[in-house]
């Protein structure tokens, strides 16, 4: 009976700090993704993007969408940048710690994330490097007249501050 009450205890304890980590992501990616109904391209040199920073071409192709079918849609791309983030790390998290990794992979993309020297230090165990890693983050590249061109931005600094942040919380 013991062995099933921990069980049990460990089984619920799991399902409220994902369902707390679920929500931290989403209300943080909600903040700094911002909504727009409309299909817009963030930067001349970025992909149209609806919602809350979707991509996919067959959201964007929809031309509009309402604030409530992007939550949704957001809801269900956290839950699964969540279970991703699962797969890659493999030490321990705090929520707010995978809430952060979640936030910051869903604007990267996942095969930035699992290449990054952050996962790499990460799974070392090195828990201190996450946040300099996350602040080398904050640069757009991009091509004009055929040259390949670097540049920090100051709102992917903004944000990844704000990543760090939840990180350290």
């Amino acid at each position: 009976m013991k062995n099933y009450l921990l069980l049990l205890f460990l089984v619920v304890t799991t399902m409220v700090c994902h369902g707390e980590t679920i929500t931290i992501a989403t209300e943080h990616l909600v903040q700094w993704e911002g909504f727009s109904s409309k299909v817009y391209r963030p930067t001349k040199y970025d992909k149209h993007t609806i919602g809350y920073g979707f991509t996919d071409k067959a959201l964007v192709s929809k031309k509009t969408m309402s604030k409530a079918e992007a939550r949704k849609i957001l809801e269900m791309k956290v839950k699964a940048q969540a279970a991703y983030v699962d797969k890659v790390v493999k030490v321990k998290l705090t929520a707010k710690q995978k809430a952060a990794l979640i936030v910051f992979s869903y604007n990267v993309g996942n095969t930035a994330f699992k290449n990054s020297t952050l996962v790499k230090v990460l799974n070392e165990g090195k828990y201190d490097r996450v946040p300099l890693e996350i602040a080398k983050w904050n640069k757009e590249t991009y091509t004009e007249k055929g040259v390949r061109k670097v540049r920090v931005l100051r709102g992917l600094t903004n944000r990844r501050n704000s990543e760090i942040k939840l990180w350290k919380d």
